[in-house]
């Protein structure tokens, strides 16, 4: 059969197509009455499953349009709706010349059955009751045929009596349907209502004189005035946008007065000198000739979400810039580590006497305060080794106090506020004092004339709500480190750039501008967060987030004194992709009595050492090289050699050396810049280690 689907909902069409094609149908669609119209005029159709609710021309109409043209008569036609479902709605569509009446929600078998009578449907026909007085005459005579058009007269009067019970009967019905529907409607109406005076957004519709036809109490919240200031100035809503973004609402109001939609974010105003981001959204109401007769908007407060998604786009430059550092880090660990070495060759070679001794002390010195700054740099880009432990925060504050005092000065007043029963945390102890000094620093440059300084512990318990406006991943329990100062405090575009590596407000040569960044790397790479809480000449509150440890054992780092470095014996095969680096490195051990064997990669590590015929005792390689990692070089080697020791150096400890378990207790790892001196101790102590 050729079905006509007749509704304005796309979704509705698409079901029934598909339920209907999947069983040999073909289907034609119109969004209305009109349409469907303009369709059966051009093409033969079997059949109509119309909705009532429609623009232009609803079911109702179409139908009445369908009966009344003489070829379109026996069409089949079916009522599909889930609007007009009473028995008073069933009746009136079989009036208009319906075949079906059909409720939604119904199984689309019920709509495959109702198709069913349309291949045996046959043309209507309209008869009425036949007299020929002639012939009863004739047969029965006049009298008796005036009995009978009396007795026919007394049925018709019966049949008059039963149908105006009938009748009666039902408007007692439909009046109590009526009463029903109208009780219905007054709740739906309240509840409604209720929906409409408790919704955060604001509703509003404009007639085409501009004149407010309603608007929701929202308007309050979202605008911070009252209706009656907007029914008494409906533009209101468009006035109250900043200047800078005016020209897109008159914009908007262009486009939906063209018969659009219309959609746009943009900032207002407040009376109280707030500014909110809303989200605008126009929607023209047409007639049935499709000309404009009301204007429907909605404005949603949607300040909370560009607030994330903000700190999502601060985060995420955080990281770029973050990845930056550690890349440039690891170039300079290996440069650093060069200049260490000729630094200290050159000054084997030169006497205490001797002008240039001086000099070259200057280069380490020098090479010594470049390779602090890259390790601020590895530590915001989260590249750094840490050792973890069971930590007390409480603790490290207190062991930190002394130094904060002497660092901040007099005049400044330190102030801690250590909570009982403060939960224990994982985090490495050094790095977590260096976070309690550089913030303590940092305070006591925004107080030159003297101030208060708070340091302050706490367990806390965040719900979703206030993790969300904290920036924290997920809701539950942290331990909290606090540290406020009364300071000058922060405008709002400097702490949108407080964390970012060598952004400082200080004199040129009073700061790096790494403290505050180095602060966020070792917060973020011990698990935390962090939140900056500022308002310029009052001062500002940093407040740390560690999660809590999940065992109170603090197992304690032994310390151990240097080593001097020693001469020995053995065969180093050393691997390391800069040559540079290399070249000192085999200087170095070779000058101690050493066997060594050079290697460019993995790949020609691997080589040499099937060729070489004796036993290699250490491993020395990178990490991190083309091709081979230093990890997979070493795996291999002990397949070979299994009782072969590995040194691992690197200068950037990224993710793929953590994976690979090279930081693990029982393996040996040098971070790059080192003292050659350094390496040699370290060779001597893994070779005689039992």
């Amino acid at each position: 059969m050729n079905v006509l689907i007749v509704d304005d909902i796309a979704t509705n069409r698409k079901l029934l197509r598909v339920t209907l094609q999947a069983e040999g149908h073909q289907t034609v669609e119109a969004a209305d009455g009109v349409e469907a119209l303009d369709i059966l005029k051009s093409q033969p159709i079997d059949a109509i499953i119309s909705d009532i609710l429609m623009p232009r021309m609803d079911g109702y109409r179409l139908c009445h349009e369908v009966r009344s043209i003489e070829q379109f008569r026996d069409v089949l036609f079916i009522i599909y709706t889930s609007t007009f479902t009473t028995t008073a709605d069933e009746k009136l569509a079989h009036e208009f010349g319906a075949d079906r009446f059909i409720r939604k929600p119904a199984p689309m078998k019920e709509i495959i059955d109702a198709l069913e009578p349309a291949y045996l449907k046959t043309p209507r026909t309209h008869t009425g009751p036949v007299e020929n007085v002639a012939e009863l005459t004739a047969l029965q005579g006049y009298s008796e045929v005036l009995v009978r058009k009396l007795e026919h007269r007394n049925a018709e009067l019966q049949l008059t009596k039963e149908q105006l019970l009938r009748t009666n009967r039902e408007l007692v019905e439909r009046t109590e349907e009526l009463q029903t529907a109208k009780a219905s409607l007054e709740i739906t109406a309240n509840q409604l209502k209720s929906l409409f005076d408790n919704l955060d957004d604001v509703f509003f519709s404009l007639d085409m004189e501009r004149r407010l036809v309603q608007i929701s109490p929202a308007c309050e919240k979202v605008y911070g005035l009252t209706q009656q200031a907007f029914f008494t100035n409906p533009m209101l809503w468009k006035e109250a946008a900043l200047p800078a973004d005016r020209n897109l609402v008159e914009e908007g109001e262009a486009e939906v007065h063209a018969g659009n939609l219309w959609h746009c974010e943009y900032r207002i105003q407040r009376p109280d000198g707030k500014i909110c981001w809303v989200q605008s959204k126009l929607k023209p109401l047409l007639d049935a000739a499709g000309k404009l007769v009301r204007i429907d908007g909605v404005v949603s407060d949607i300040s909370a979400r560009k607030q994330l998604e903000e700190q999502l786009l601060h985060s995420q430059k955080l990281e770029a810039v973050g990845r930056l550092a550690g890349g440039i880090a690891h170039d300079f660990n290996n440069l650093l580590t060069a200049i260490y070495g000729h630094t200290e060759f050159a000054l084997d070679y030169v006497d205490a006497e001797n002008p240039l001794r001086r000099e070259i002390e200057e280069i380490r010195n020098v090479g010594e305060r470049a390779s602090g700054l890259t390790q601020q740099l590895l530590a915001f880009g989260r590249k750094q080794i840490l050792n973890p432990a069971i930590l007390d925060l409480n603790a490290v504050v207190a062991s930190t106090e002394r130094l904060l005092q002497r660092l901040i000065g007099e005049d400044i007043q330190l102030v801690a506020l250590p909570a009982s029963g403060v939960m224990p945390v994982r985090a490495d102890r050094g790095q977590l004092e260096q976070v309690i000094v550089n913030l303590a620093v940092n305070a006591r440059d925004s107080m030159p004339d003297g101030g208060k300084l708070t340091i302050e512990t706490a367990n806390v318990e965040l719900d979703p709500t206030y993790a969300q406006g904290q920036g924290l991943p997920r809701p539950g329990h942290y331990v909290m480190l606090s540290v406020s100062d009364t300071g000058c405090g922060m405008s709002p575009e400097i702490q949108s750039h407080a964390f970012e590596p060598f952004f400082t407000t200080k004199a040129p040569g009073k700061g790096t501008g790494l403290g505050l960044a180095t602060v966020y790397g070792i917060v973020k790479q011990s698990g935390g967060h962090i939140w900056l809480d500022s308002e310029m000449g009052r001062g500002t509150t940093f407040k740390i987030y560690l999660p809590p440890a999940e065992s109170e054992a603090d197992v304690p780092v032994p310390v151990t004194m240097p080593m001097k470095a020693r001469s020995g014996r053995g065969t180093i095969l050393v691997a390391e992709d800069e040559e540079g680096v290399r070249k000192l490195i085999l200087r170095v051990l070779r000058s101690k009595g050493y066997t060594v064997i050079e290697a460019e990669d993995g790949e020609q590590a691997l080589e040499l050492s099937t060729k070489y015929s004796g036993k290699i005792d250490l491993l020395l390689t990178d990490a991190v090289m083309p091709g081979m990692s230093g990890w997979v070089l070493a795996q291999r080697l002990k397949t070979a050699q299994p009782e072969i020791r590995v040194l691992y150096m690197s200068g950037y400890t990224d993710e793929a050396v953590v994976l690979h378990d090279i930081l693990e207790s029982d393996v040996a790892f040098l971070q790059k810049p080192f003292r050659f001196d350094v390496l040699a101790r370290k060779v001597h102590e893994i070779l005689n280690s039992a």
